[in-house]
């Protein structure tokens, strides 16, 4: 569970500028009870890598799981960017031994999508060749001075770059998005 948390934030991260995100698992971890077992040390790791806070009602007598008497806190929602005003544990639903739990959220962070700057070689190289070959510019060559020729050439070439947006791919037509699966 700890490493497919940790690769759905990588993704996000590898898109997303800014994103808020609230997640909710039975991660099998006791955090109330038990701090120091090796898998809260993982969690907690997990969570100052990633800037995860998790959410979970702290108080005595307050359980998420309940398997004939024995009850344990199991449940948790998380997340980043993201203002939570209220979480509630609730009775157990149905037939399962997990009770229902609820979260009031305010505010979520802006998605913003990363941008990359793309260079294209050709169209630079054409650009230096028409430059190259432009009377005006032979004349800048031998009267201005490096800094500010290199000026002139980094202004020329800043027009062979482009801003790019990732879109995210389309889930449409994806097997493992298939309605039911």
């Amino acid at each position: 569970m700890l490493a497919h948390v940790a690769r759905v934030l990588d993704f996000l991260r590898s898109r997303y500028h800014s994103f808020g995100l609230i997640a909710f698992g039975d991660l099998n971890i006791n955090l109330r009870g038990r701090p120091e077992s090796s898998q809260c040390k993982r969690w907690d790791l997990l969570t100052r890598n990633y800037g995860l806070k998790t959410y979970y009602k702290d108080e005595k007598g307050l359980f998420t799981r309940t398997q004939g008497t024995k009850s344990s806190y199991l449940d948790y929602f998380f997340g980043c960017g993201v203002q939570v005003e209220d979480l509630s544990v609730g009775e157990k639903f149905g037939a399962s031994d997990h009770h229902v739990l609820s979260m009031v959220t305010s505010s979520f962070a802006p998605v913003k999508r990363r941008r990359q700057v793309l260079f294209s070689k050709d169209r630079a190289r054409r650009e230096l060749v028409a430059v190259l070959q432009d009377e005006e510019f032979k004349h800048d060559i031998v009267h201005l001075s490096p800094q500010s020729l290199f000026h002139k050439l980094s202004s020329k070439l800043r027009e062979c770059s482009m801003v790019f947006e990732p879109k995210p791919k389309s889930l449409k037509g994806n097997p493992r998005c298939r309605k039911g699966t």
